[in-house]
């Protein structure tokens, strides 16, 4: 059920069909109530987005579905997971 809600979340986050978020898009998302609210069930927040934008994406400038569906899965849970997930991301950029 979990995943069927993201892969929505996902589709309705790209506006233009490409399989892919851009960074236009992905903003929108935070700034649609519906698609707000599902953030924040998430435990996302807007003033979080530039930063969630940066984790998920693998450096081109776009998310693909399995960037986002790996990265939204390390997101959940405690907080502690996810500050150790944004460490990793992170020190992979460093040592990248």
């Amino acid at each position: 059920k979990e995943f069927l809600e993201l892969k929505t979340l996902f589709e309705a986050m790209d506006k233009d069909g490409s399989g892919t978020l851009s960074w236009a898009e992905f903003k929108s998302s935070f700034q649609d109530a519906d698609m707000s609210r599902k953030w924040v069930l998430l435990d996302v927040h807007p003033d979080q987005c530039k930063e969630l934008f940066n984790l998920l994406d693998d450096g081109d400038g776009e998310i693909d579905a399995s960037e986002f569906f790996d990265g939204i899965q390390h997101l959940q849970g405690q907080a502690s997971s996810k500050e150790l997930f944004q460490l990793d991301k992170k020190v992979s950029k460093i040592a990248g």
